[in-house]
Order: structure tokens, then sequence, then C-alpha cells
């Protein structure tokens, strides 16, 4: 197989996700999501009130749902804006 992401240079990652098309891999870092084309450390699209720890990509890879014990955000793909769902 080919290596399609490596962690060098992170020291916390709980949560990598490959889009639906395996183009496009987002990954948190701490409280950052970055988002990027496989192969890349991709770039940062914002922050959580704590450390990631799932990231999912929907069905069709227009979203992507990220989470944290701060809450939930699902993020626009087109946009990169994040909708926050605080966590109970």
């Amino acid at each position: 197989g080919q290596v399609l992401w490596t962690s060098a240079g992170h020291a916390y990652r709980p949560g990598v996700s490959l889009s639906p098309d395996g183009q496009t891999i987002a990954y948190g870092s701490e409280e950052l999501l970055r988002v990027g084309a496989v192969g890349t450390a991709g770039e940062i699209w914002g922050a959580h009130p704590s450390s990631i720890t799932d990231i999912e990509f929907s069905a069709n890879g227009q979203f992507i749902a990220t989470l944290s014990y701060g809450g939930v955000a699902v993020w626009e793909r087109a946009t990169r804006n994040p909708q926050f769902l605080p966590g109970m």
C-alpha cells in the first residue's frame, strides 16, 4: 500500500478522516481542524474550545463533523464555516 499521511511533527492526533473520494484528509491537531489534499499537512480551518477527539466526512463529502469535549461542529467545505453545537 501507499502511505497517505503521517503524523510526524504532531504530538496529538486522535481524529483523522479520509473524504469519500479519497482525495482529502481531515485531522485534529489539538483544538485545530486541518484539512488538505492527501499527502500534505493541510490548512488550518479553525479551532474548537477543546481538543478534537473525532472527525468524519459526510457521505457526499460536502461537510466535515468534528467532536471535542466542548461539543460538535459541522463544517461546510465550500465555505469552511462551522456551526457549533455545545456539549451537554
